[in-house]
């Protein structure tokens, strides 16, 4: 059986910090296919102004939602590769974030920055790095 067929393992044991980041990761590429979705829904009534944009962004947005999902999968798989390409986007999540705060819309750049902070965290954390092996 090579690798890339191997099952994953059961999922008592995996550590509770790992589910935790995995749904984050989940989350994020679920909150990026909403938008997505309102992006489409505001070219189907004409709210777009800038028809090429927004398709552009929707494009941009569901490819980063693939990202996330593969990411999160190999995660719960395992794969010690996931975690460069889940800190790059955490880290481009809170320089668009970040800004946001200081600038009237708070609540954008807090719910941008502190999902960020905390997967960045878990992406380092002991346990995290110990229960990816590949």
């Amino acid at each position: 059986m090579t690798s890339s067929s191997r099952p994953a393992p059961p999922v008592s044991t995996r550590p509770p910090l790992l589910r935790v980041l995995v749904g984050l990761v989940l989350l994020e590429a679920l909150l990026l296919v909403g938008w997505a979705a309102y992006l489409v829904w505001g070219l189907a009534t004409a709210e777009a102004t800038e028809t090429a944009g927004a398709v552009g962004l929707v494009v941009i947005a569901l490819g980063f939602a693939a990202g996330l999902g593969l990411g999160a999968r190999a995660l719960w798989h395992r794969r010690r590769a996931a975690r460069a390409p889940l800190l790059v986007w955490q880290i481009l999540q809170l320089a668009v974030g970040l800004p946001q705060i200081p600038s009237g819309t708070t609540w954008a750049g807090i719910l941008l920055a502190v999902p960020a902070v905390v997967a960045v965290a878990l992406l380092f954390h002991r346990d995290v790095v110990d229960a990816v092996v590949e």
